[in-house]
């Protein structure tokens, strides 16, 4: 598209400043409203898989992020009795070497945060978006209206109103959610691996680590597998009788929250949200407004990542936002699909009151996805380069690390 546009990106996540850089950096005008007055991420850490950390060097950030994060080599998770479940390892995928990294959120999106200032991108705090006009363009806060803009790009998470009155898509509340809190990883866990416990399908705990101190320790991001509905009755319960449960299951992680309070959890609810056309007109959705999943295969940062990239290589090549917002879409959808269904199936089995589940998963999981085409299909679905269950010869990341913009080297 040689024409440079007056771009609007609602919401300051990762995926909103992602696509505010690449846009930026093509020459157009960008301007992000963010409804909180201090923007700021809302979790713990996070698991970003390989095309995500192609994205971060695209965008010249990912030695610095890498310097402050854990590399992760392997994917452990067993049984409160030690019976494996899983051992995925990424040095087994063919190809070149790579690795997951475990990350703060805040890392990551102050990182974001600051190289989109760098960009040039005009950031708005505390404009929270209650309409949007399409035919003018205009969008409007509670207190003002901002444009006119020639495309509106809605990046502001599951629950954005805006999305479910301008895109159609469908939306479900998972029934299970995850308390998050930092910790220091205890000592007998790797420093390269994601842990997990499992205890029937519906306990689960798992610990990320996240980055090694000066010190010779490592925090990492603990989280407890929780139902939603039993929130109320765990914040009212004594914090010792949370740690006592969790030192039933894995000794080493109660140790690890034992000096912490009710206060130190934040407490984040995931959706099942898919939709078949993430655009209406000027208007067009990103991140998890539109492909929302569990956490359970720590792909949302990378999936976020990868739709920037893809909008702004579309934005480049198509001569039309029409053009480009269906071939962005056509970029996308694949992957994206297959990543919501792979996790709709996966989740049941660490996250349900099933203990039929359960079972299933402790006698088959290690053995399936101990060698050939399983063993495939579990570590390219981890390492977000997979976008079908079936065998393909061409993996998503092959197609996606052909679309680098050869703006993206300038500063």
């Amino acid at each position: 598209m040689n024409k440079a546009m007056n771009i609007a990106i609602i919401g300051a996540g990762i995926g909103g400043l992602a696509s505010a850089i690449y846009l930026a950096r093509l020459g157009h005008k960008t301007t992000i409203l963010e409804r909180f007055k201090a923007a700021k991420p809302i979790g713990s850490g996070l698991l970003l898989q390989p095309p995500g950390q192609q994205v971060l060097d695209e965008l010249d950030i990912l030695d610095t992020v890498k310097s402050k994060s854990a590399t992760i080599t392997t994917l452990n998770s067993k049984t409160a009795k030690g019976k494996g479940i899983l051992d995925l390892n990424y040095r087994d995928l063919e190809g070149p070497e790579r690795s997951g990294l475990g990350i703060s959120r805040a890392l990551l999106h102050d990182s974001l945060l600051n190289k989109a200032r760098q960009s040039g991108v005009n950031i708005v705090l505390g404009a929270e978006v209650c309409d949007i006009d399409k035919s003018s363009g205009k969008v409007q806060s509670n207190e003002k209206s901002y444009g006119t803009f020639d495309l509106i790009i809605i990046a502001n998470g599951p629950r954005d109103i805006l999305c479910d009155k301008y895109i159609k898509r469908s939306k479900h509340q998972y029934r299970w959610s995850c308390l998050w809190a930092n910790v220091t990883l205890p000592a007998d866990c790797p420093p390269d691996h994601l842990s997990q416990r499992c205890k029937s399908a519906n306990y689960m705990i798992g610990l990320i680590p996240l980055n090694h101190r000066p010190d010779g320790t490592t925090e990492a991001a603990f989280f407890w597998s929780l139902r939603t509905r039993q929130l109320a009755d765990w914040r009212a319960e004594p914090y010792k009788e949370f740690v006592e449960e969790v030192e039933d299951i894995w000794p080493s992680a109660a140790h690890a929250i034992t000096s912490l309070k009710h206060k130190d959890f934040c407490h984040a609810i995931y959706y099942d949200i898919g939709c078949k056309k993430p655009w209406n007109d000027k208007i067009v959705a990103i991140g998890d407004a539109i492909h929302g999943t569990s956490p359970q295969l720590g792909q949302g940062a990378t999936m976020a990542l990868l739709d920037a990239k893809c909008l702004a290589k579309a934005l480049e090549n198509q001569p039309g936002i029409e053009t480009a917002l269906s071939t962005f879409w056509q970029m996308r959808n694949k992957q994206l699909r297959y990543v919501r269904w792979a996790s709709k199936v996966i989740t049941p089995l660490f996250q349900s009151n099933s203990r039929l589940l359960g079972l299933l998963r402790d006698l088959s999981s290690l053995k399936t996805t101990h060698s050939g085409f399983g063993k495939r299909l579990a570590l390219e679905t981890l390492a977000s380069e997979r976008d079908s269950f079936f065998p393909t010869s061409q993996s998503p990341s092959t197609t996606l690390n052909a679309t680098k913009l050869h703006h993206f080297g300038q500063n």
